[in-house]
């Protein structure tokens, strides 16, 4: 469906449509672990947007590019990616945008083992996110604070966060379908709560608690992780 997309939009559609059919069925051979694939249309996407001077889309398609990067574990070429693309959405104002290349980068610089980078990066996120009330991208901050949580020992805070993203998912049909393929941590954690609740869908009312008090908790309790560990 998406090579097919992408015919029809070469041979009709314009730039931006053509360049998201490319980017579109590179993520689709990402899913598939095809890496070389999605890279390839990744990369045609990204030059037809830098032909077209299309710089909401050049940001993303360094974010795209960067996660492939990280997902081979070449973790310098990611950051270096990610920069570019949170460096252009500063630029542009595209704040929702900015928020994930800054998670990204904080996960890049956990996985180099630099602390300090590593929160400052998570903590800008967070909070971003939260000043917008981006909902989907609140949940990605709390796996991504437990991820840094379990990173540093903190496997308690780590697992409360990890279970309230997953509720919180719930909540508002924001489904996973695929687990980043760099996080043992999230992928072990996600199987479990899959298990642990049937392979029902859940929300936040499993703890008893309204989905907005479970987003002021865990932000609040996100936060606290990142206390000291900022410059």
């Amino acid at each position: 469906m998406h090579s097919e997309s992408v015919r029809i939009y070469n041979r009709h559609g314009g730039v931006r449509g053509y360049s998201t059919a490319l980017s579109n069925l590179g993520e689709a051979y990402a899913v598939n672990g095809q890496f070389d694939q999605a890279t390839k249309y990744q990369q045609e996407s990204l030059e037809q947007r830098l032909r077209a001077n299309d710089l909401w889309g050049i940001a993303w398609s360094y974010l795209n590019l960067g996660h492939l990067a990280r997902w081979r574990q070449q973790y310098a070429e990611a950051q270096t990616l990610y920069e570019k693309s949170q460096a252009i959405q500063a630029q542009i104002g595209d704040r929702r945008g900015e928020a994930y290349s800054l998670s990204d980068l904080g996960i890049v610089g956990l996985k180099q083992e630099i602390q300090f980078k590593s929160s400052t990066y998570l903590l800008r996120s967070l909070l971003m996110r939260q000043e917008l009330n981006d909902k989907r991208g609140l949940i990605r901050s709390f796996e991504a604070t437990a991820q840094y949580s379990a990173a540093y020992g903190n496997d308690a805070v780590a697992d409360w966060l990890y279970t309230a993203a997953f509720l919180l998912r719930g909540s508002i049909h924001f489904h996973l379908p695929t687990v980043d393929r760099d996080c043992d941590y999230g992928a072990q954690r996600h199987s479990d709560l899959v298990e642990q609740f049937d392979g029902k869908p859940q929300n936040a009312s499993a703890w008893d608690m309204p989905p907005e008090k479970l987003y002021r908790e865990a932000t609040g309790r996100a936060i606290e992780v990142f206390a000291g560990n900022t410059p």
